[in-house]
C-alpha cells in the first residue's frame, strides 16, 4: 500500500466547473493556517490511531460557497478559500434540499458572524472538558458536527475534531455517508514539481 505522501501526489483536482459540490455536503481539509499545528497536536492526542492529517472542516452551502470557522465564522468562496489545499468531501445518503434548508438556517443563526473561539482549542484536549464548557460557540469541526446532529446524522458535537469527521466520512463500514471527492482544490501542487523534474 502506498504511503500517504505518495498517494496524495496522484489525487485528482476539483474545479468550480466540475459541479461536484451539493448543499449539505461536509468537508475536511489540510489547513495551512497558523492554528493548524495546534489542531493537529490535539488530534494526535485524542485520535485512536494518533493520526490527524486533516485539521479543518466546513459545510457546503451550494456549488461554490461553504460555511466555516476562520477568524470569523461565515460563508466564504470555497474555491478561493481552499485553493491548492487537499480536501475530502463527504455526502450523506439522507441529505436533501429540505433537510439542508431547515437545519443550515439554525446553524447559521447560531454561529454566523461570531469570532473564532480560540479558547475552545485548549479544552479540545479532553472530551470531558468540552462537555463541561457550557457555551454556544464552536470550532470548525464542532459546527459541522452540530449541523450533522441537527440533521440526525450524528449523535454529538461538543469536542468533535476534524479527525472524528474524517474517520466518519472514510469509514468503509459506515454506509450512510461516503467520500464523493478526495483530492486537490483547483490545482495539484505536485504537478508543478513533476514538470520541473522533466525539464531538468
Amino acid at each position: 500500500m502506498p504511503s500517504f505522501k505518495k498517494l496524495i501526489k496522484t489525487l485528482p483536482v476539483i474545479k468550480v466547473e466540475d459541479e461536484i459540490l451539493q448543499p449539505g455536503d461536509i468537508f475536511v481539509c489540510r489547513s495551512d493556517s497558523l492554528l493548524a499545528p495546534m489542531v493537529e497536536f490535539i488530534q494526535h492526542l485524542r485520535s485512536n490511531d494518533h493520526i490527524g492529517r486533516f485539521g479543518h472542516a466546513g459545510i457546503i452551502v451550494n456549488s461554490t460557497i461553504s460555511f466555516e470557522a476562520g477568524w470569523i465564522i461565515e460563508e466564504v468562496d470555497f474555491f478561493k478559500h481552499h485553493n491548492g489545499q487537499l480536501v475530502i468531501i463527504g455526502r450523506h445518503d439522507c441529505m436533501n434540499q429540505k433537510t439542508f434548508d431547515k437545519n443550515y438556517q439554525i446553524i447559521k443563526e447560531k454561529y454566523n458572524g461570531k469570532r473564532y473561539p480560540f479558547y475552545r482549542l485548549i479544552f479540545q484536549i479532553s472530551q470531558a472538558a468540552t462537555n463541561w464548557l457550557n457555551d454556544d460557540s464552536g470550532v470548525c469541526s464542532e459546527i459541522v458536527a452540530d449541523f450533522c446532529e441537527k440533521c440526525e446524522f450524528w449523535d454529538w458535537h461538543k469536542g468533535a475534531t476534524p479527525d472524528h469527521l474524517t474517520d466518519w466520512i472514510c469509514d468503509p463500514w459506515q454506509f450512510s455517508i461516503q467520500p464523493v471527492f478526495m483530492g486537490w482544490v483547483n490545482k495539484n501542487p505536485y504537478d508543478k514539481k513533476r514538470k520541473r523534474k522533466k525539464k531538468k
